[in-house]
């Protein structure tokens, strides 16, 4: 529902501008996956640009914690000689880097 229109003269045009802001600069995959969870979880509910963030927000967070599983899992059972070139500079390089952006990640989780 719509806030009262001589109390929040702007709102449903702020809405409509954002809805519109985020549908022209967003992938149209992306778009139709964060339409379905809204007509899931809200119907027909009037909705605008910040809910469709949210929804944006929440699909990113998701995604997110299924990269960081899955470099866990490759990190468990890494091998050598199924690296290519079998450099171990390269891999141990590679690997730095992982635990490095996970450590990151896991700061970042926590905080929120």
């Amino acid at each position: 529902m719509w806030p009262d229109s001589t109390a929040c003269p702007g709102f449903k045009e702020n809405l409509s501008l954002s809805f519109d802001y985020l549908q022209n600069h967003m992938e149209l995959d992306l778009w139709e996956k964060i339409n379905e969870d809204i007509k899931k979880n809200r119907g027909s509910l009037a909705y605008g640009g910040s809910l469709v963030f949210t929804y944006m927000m929440e699909r990113l967070q998701a995604n997110s914690m299924l990269v960081i599983g899955s470099l866990q899992s490759i990190l468990r059972t890494l091998r050598i000689d199924g690296y290519e070139e079998k450099d171990i500079s390269k891999l141990v390089g590679h690997v730095k880097s992982i635990i490095r952006r996970l450590k990151t990640l896991g700061r970042k989780t926590k905080a929120t």
